[in-house]
């Protein structure tokens, strides 16, 4: 059923050894973990119990590392802690909202369903990535080629003409200009390059270091959503009439302190 609702046809089912995934080396691809989490979101929806589903995807064909950190939740699980906690210290590359979805599913007894979600919510952020990566090759492309064209003109081309044109003197500023960066440029190539090496890695590391905080504020902001549906749906079945916009009025006298 999940494979019909994602428009897949099973064409061919092969028996694999368990734990062959132990196999498997290399990076850990985010593909690979989505694909382990809505496997699991499957086993739960289809009535498998928790500590079966999470065994099961520790000697399923996975990366090593997921196989480890099934195997360790697995053990946690059997341990008495919650499905949530042992999610969230497993070592998975997930984002934060997946382990508060599972903490919700947990609380509302809809843990399969959270899961699923949260896989679906992750596959959209992939596609959404992979989306931006393939719409800006061709600008980069433009970007290095015209980076290159300038560099070879500064360092190979200007100079000779500097070297035919030191003797004028009615040449504008800016020609002037233009000799002496590539001139300088040539005789100091290695540091340059040195300098904007050192720029991209900057760049780099600034980027890396606020891309967390943005994530914890989009969960967040999430979470905030997430709480305030389920009131307001609360609220409207309360109200006699279950008029939304009576029930979103009284909600917000609620949080303001009103009666």
């Amino acid at each position: 059923r999940a494979l019909e609702r994602r428009g897949l046809s099973v064409i061919e089912v092969r028996s694999g050894e368990a734990g062959g995934g132990n196999e498997r080396r290399g990076r850990l691809r985010h593909g690979d973990v989505i694909l382990a989490l809505q496997e699991l979101a499957t086993m739960l929806t289809s009535g498998v119990s928790i500590a079966d589903a999470v065994g099961s995807q520790a000697l399923g064909a996975h990366h090593p590392r997921i196989v480890a950190a099934f195997a360790g939740m697995s053990r946690d699980l059997q341990r008495g802690q919650a499905f949530s906690a042992t999610l969230a210290k497993c070592g998975l590359p997930l984002p934060e909202y997946v382990v508060q979805l599972a903490r919700a599913g947990e609380m509302t007894g809809e843990l399969g369903k959270a899961l699923r979600d949260a896989g679906a919510q992750m596959e959209y952020e992939q596609q959404l990535r992979n989306e931006m990566r393939n719409a800006l090759i061709y600008p980069a492309v433009l970007v290095v080629a015209g980076i290159a064209a300038v560099a070879i003109m500064f360092i190979f081309v200007v100079p000779k003409f500097a070297s035919l044109l030191e003797q004028a003197n009615d040449l504008p500023l800016l020609a002037w200009v233009v000799l002496a960066f590539g001139t300088w440029t040539r005789e100091n190539f290695w540091l340059l390059l040195l300098l904007l090496a050192a720029a991209g890695a900057g760049a780099a590391l600034g980027e890396g270091a606020g891309r967390p905080a943005g994530q914890q504020g989009a969960a967040h902001a999430r979470a905030g959503v997430g709480a305030v549906r389920p009131a307001v749906a609360a609220a409207a079945r309360a109200d006699g009439r279950g008029h939304p916009r009576g029930a979103r009025r009284r909600l917000a006298g609620r949080c303001a302190g009103g009666p």
